[in-house]
């Protein structure tokens, strides 16, 4: 069978919340019988995280796949979307239903995407070069951006060995892990979300050095 071609999410390298809010819709109105589409809550700075459901919600079989926890692993978000639409157009898989979160740092994105701070990133860039956690351009220090819009690395924020993980004592943008486990809106989003299904696996979609 030859692989249906994708016509909605678009090939770019730098793939915006805007654009994914635009195709999420456009697929749900595309493939209604395969796709629904929920929320499991907001960022810091209140946008929604969109979660689609690809596939019947009462299949045997769920699975979490989360994506772009780091802000400047935004292509994370395209290959989702693209895997979403691709599997959709196949009718999904008999028997499972996939959980689908596209981006979970959609603040920290804006940051890395456009190469600006805001006040409060401005503050937390000083700090960094006060640090010795920085040594170049704000510009080119947001692109490298990985935290959520509050300087906390979202993937340092839950409770597994969090004790443990070596961090900056101040917000960063990268690496801080918050005052305490669940220290941001989009890591407990993504615990509570998480405890509300029974998934057989969770995966999370990383990215580095283009890969």
């Amino acid at each position: 069978v030859d692989a249906p071609a994708l016509s909605i999410v678009p090939h770019t390298d730098t793939y915006t919340y805007e654009h994914m809010i635009s195709d999420i819709a456009a697929l749900e109105s595309t493939y209604p019988n395969v796709i629904s589409v929920g929320s499991i809550g907001s960022s810091e700075d209140g946008r929604d995280l969109p979660v689609i459901l690809l596939g019947d919600e009462n299949a045997e079989h769920q699975v979490l796949i989360q994506g772009t926890v780091h802000a400047m692993e935004h292509i994370c978000s395209w290959l989702l979307m693209s895997m979403k639409e691709y599997y959709a157009a196949c009718g999904g898989i008999e028997d499972v239903c996939f959980h689908i979160i596209p981006m979970m740092n959609p603040d920290g994105v804006l940051i890395s995407q456009r190469g600006v701070l805001n006040e409060l990133q401005q503050s937390i860039y000083q700090t960094d070069i006060q640090w010795g956690y920085a040594n170049y351009s704000d510009e080119l220090y947001a692109t490298k951006w990985k935290a959520n819009g509050h300087g906390v690395d979202i993937n340092r924020s839950f409770d597994a060995g969090w004790e443990q993980t070596r961090s900056p004592h101040l917000p960063s943008s990268k690496l801080y892990k918050g005052t305490k486990p669940f220290d941001c809106a989009e890591a407990a989003a993504l615990r509570d979300y998480t405890l509300a299904h029974n998934f057989d696996v969770t995966v999370s979609y990383h990215a580095t050095g283009c890969v």
